[in-house]
């Protein structure tokens, strides 16, 4: 059965064959020193990111500028650990309200924990936790 299906994907007819995809076009938007975890856009065209050490900045990707956002939580940066995913509200223009999912500081490692804030220039205010599991781990895991 297994040759069978094996031989099968060998010969598949012409018509059901992809020619391969161009390769897609790289474009640098600005260098970081940083690991940069997650990123979202907001409806300007900016793009707001996280950087695993817990930094979290708006890049213009018209003039490569980043601009720190103050207000983030304060993280658990080791292994997996850190400022983990940014995700913008679908109403952001009329609440400015972002997402962020990060590694909490807990006892001696970490838990994951879900928050929300309004983006007000370059500042986070009202930030809320929301959400911290009861899952943590010393290891960055």
């Amino acid at each position: 059965m297994g040759a069978a299906l094996l031989a099968g994907l060998f010969f598949l007819p012409a018509a059901g064959v992809c020619a391969p995809a161009a390769a897609p076009a790289v474009e640098v938007l600005a260098r970081r020193a940083g690991v940069v975890w997650g990123f979202d856009f907001l409806p300007d065209g900016r793009i707001l990111f996280t950087e695993r050490d817990g930094f979290l900045g708006l890049l213009d990707p018209k003039s490569g500028a980043v601009a720190p956002v103050e207000g983030a939580p304060e993280v658990w940066a080791h292994g997996q650990g850190g400022l983990l995913d940014a995700k913008v509200h679908p109403d952001f223009a009329q609440n400015g309200l972002v997402y962020l999912t990060w590694s909490q500081p807990v006892g001696e490692g970490a838990a994951t924990a879900l928050g929300r804030g309004k983006l007000a220039g370059n500042r986070l205010e009202n930030w809320q936790r929301l959400l911290l599991t009861n899952a943590g781990g010393k290891r960055g895991e």
